[in-house]
């Protein structure tokens, strides 16, 4: 998508439309890779965030369902792009330059 507004922007069609659906586009991206990247380092903290709580001064029960969650924190949490794996700010980046150079490719510039 990034890229055929931009072979647009190039091509010089509807220049105002397509700039403005540019912003739009990048907008969203980088507002869902910055969310999708703060739940993974968010996540990533919940593990050592819960070790330095007081549960050893807890009850038993308190005590196994903090190990629990110790245990499931070890893995962090990720958005995911369907099958191609998460997203995070360094896959949105990368994507804005493929559709860069995608339409740098096409058109011949540098």
């Amino acid at each position: 998508m990034l890229a055929a507004v931009l072979f647009q922007i190039f091509a010089e069609r509807d220049i105002f439309f397509n700039v403005l659906y540019l912003c739009l586009c990048l907008s969203q991206l980088l507002i869902l890779s910055w969310n999708a990247n703060e739940i993974l380092l968010q996540s990533t903290e919940l593990s050592q965030t819960l070790y330095e709580s007081k549960w050893v001064d807890q009850n038993e029960t308190i005590k196994a369902c903090m190990q629990i969650m110790v245990a499931r924190c070890l893995r962090p949490l990720s958005l995911t792009i369907g099958p191609f794996g998460s997203i995070n700010l360094d896959v949105a980046i990368s994507r804005i330059k493929l559709a860069y150079t995608c339409v740098s490719v096409i058109t011949g510039k540098k």
